[in-house]
């Protein structure tokens, strides 16, 4: 199972949805402040969140049975600075594995 927490800080995408991401197939929807469980077969996955033609990294999950993996994500920068959508179009969203 993954856990993805959405930051609730930030203006950036503050009233929008991040797309969820699994293995290039949207799966469900985050918004700001708000926690997501996802279901996920065992083995290796790609995940990422994606936002118009913006994403973030993906990051490479390898999940076992039962095994719950923890995520958060949060807006890159601040919604002042909008070269990001044009520019950094692949670095627009954090995201990454909770310690």
């Amino acid at each position: 199972m993954i856990v993805l927490r959405r930051e609730r800080r930030g203006t950036r995408d503050l009233f929008r949805a991040y797309a969820i991401m699994v293995d290039d197939a949207q799966v469900a929807k985050v918004k700001r402040g708000q926690t997501v469980r996802l279901p996920i077969s065992p083995g290796r996955h790609e995940v990422y969140l994606r936002i118009d033609w913006c994403r973030s990294p993906g990051i490479e999950i390898d999940v076992s049975a039962g095994e719950i993996v923890n995520m958060y994500c949060a807006p890159a920068g601040s919604m002042y600075e909008v070269r990001d959508a044009f520019v950094n179009t692949g670095q627009y969203i954090v995201l990454q594995i909770a310690e």
